[in-house]
């Protein structure tokens, strides 16, 4: 049982995970990319800690929880038309190097704040999200840079302990330790023992990638805590709200589009997840999540998304 499991599993899994299962075609189109880039850059993105929601409100303070997501978002929308830049990449890095967190007035490298210096200057910083910590993993994908391999060593070395307000401590308040995340960033990583590890927690990351197209419908609160907070304070009692969930496919979007040229066990899921979205959320998902999530229609990210609906409506 022993070679099976950490010999023979692992080589079936490098072996799909070799294979090219992705259409690399980059999309062309006529639209001004370096106007549309320009006013990214000067009305929408807060160097604090990344895209604004709104234009105009990126100066200062952040104005969003998950600034550096939706900054990775726009930057995988751009490169699937081929419009990275070398500003880009300076820009990103800049970001995440000053979005990493603070112990004793020291930078820790794998760990970060929601906006930059706040473990610096709080106590008690807003912790990250494993939202944002994805979209690190992404962005550094993307751009083949070492913040991938870092949040890997540092989850492994810290017992998946990303509390930014407790760093190289144990702690329960922000453990990550869902295998569809760990999949994500031990595969992102460089470093192949990560890669290795990875690859336990792939049938996880499958089946949460088939659960979360067919579970479109999300309600808040949650059944269980709705269960257990009506039977001690019955305060929810027909309070419950059901939405067409966005920000869940947004996330597979960035795991999706910054992983599936370089690992075949995410282009694989990405291939039989695209099925199970049309199904679900219709002909033209994609647009559909991205208009439910992001409300101003002049948003960057709903911009590029609209682009790609009308040239996928021309070839049909």
């Amino acid at each position: 049982m022993v070679p099976l499991t950490f010999i023979a599993y692992p080589l079936l899994c490098f072996t799909i995970d070799i294979i090219d299962w992705s259409n690399t075609n980059k999309k062309e189109s006529n639209f001004n990319f370096s106007h549309h880039k320009k006013a990214v850059y000067k009305n929408w993105f807060n160097p604090t800690h990344g895209l604004e929601l709104s234009s105009g409100k990126n100066m200062g303070h952040r104005f969003n929880e998950n600034g550096v997501l939706f900054y990775v978002q726009w930057l995988l929308l751009l490169d699937e038309f081929d419009q990275i830049e070398t500003k880009d990449r300076k820009t990103f890095n800049k970001l995440v190097k000053d979005l990493e967190s603070f112990k004793d007035g020291k930078k820790i490298k794998g760990i970060y704040d929601r906006g930059e210096k706040e473990s610096f200057y709080q106590d008690n910083p807003d912790l990250i999200s494993h939202d944002n910590i994805t979209a690190i993993v992404a962005g550094s994908s993307l751009f083949n840079m070492d913040f991938g391999s870092e949040v890997a060593s540092y989850g492994l070395k810290n017992f998946m302990n990303f509390d930014n307000s407790n760093i190289h401590n144990f702690g329960l308040a922000n453990l990550q330790v869902h295998p569809r995340d760990w999949f994500f960033w031990l595969r992102s990583s460089k470093n192949i023992f990560h890669n290795y590890l990875s690859y336990f927690a792939y049938p996880v990351f499958l089946i949460s990638a088939i659960e979360d197209p067919l579970n479109h419908i999300k309600c808040r609160p949650v059944w269980w805590k709705k269960y257990i907070k009506m039977k001690k304070f019955k305060k929810y009692k027909g309070k419950g709200v059901c939405f067409l969930d966005s920000s869940g496919p947004l996330l597979w979007y960035v795991r999706y589009q910054s992983l599936h040229k370089k690992s075949g066990l995410v282009s694989f899921t990405n291939k039989l997840s695209k099925g199970l979205y049309h199904i679900h959320y219709g002909k033209d998902w994609k647009s559909k999540i991205f208009k439910t999530y992001y409300k101003d229609p002049n948003h960057p990210n709903r911009v590029l998304v609209a682009i790609k609906k009308k040239l996928s409506s021309k070839k049909n």
